[in-house]
């Protein structure tokens, strides 16, 4: 079965929102959820290696860890990555919807 990536991008929106909450116990009430899907073989960048360095690890039963990462001065814009069934990584983030560009 295929996943469309719409449903890909819900999917991972509500990974997002629901771990903020299960680590913040705090909504995100405003800001943008931004993803990029990466093969777990091919995510060797500085990104992940941060994550690996500085952010916390999480398992969420069988199927589900992920690593989150939050800057002190930036403490409503956490990073992640996911790992899903040990079959794809997702690194998300949320962004200020102010912030400069």
């Amino acid at each position: 079965m295929l996943v469309s990536a719409v449903g890909m991008r819900r999917y991972v929106e509500k990974l997002v929102r629901g771990t903020v909450y299960f680590t913040e116990e705090r909504y995100i009430e405003s800001g943008t959820i931004g993803m990029s899907f990466i093969r777990t073989e091919d995510a060797t960048d500085d990104v992940y290696q941060m994550l690996e360095q500085f952010g916390q690890l999480y398992e969420l039963g069988a199927g589900i860890r992920f690593r989150k990462a939050v800057a002190a001065e930036a403490p409503e814009q956490p990073l992640f990555v996911f790992d899903i069934w040990g079959q794809f990584r997702v690194f998300a983030y949320v962004e200020d919807s102010g912030a400069q560009r």
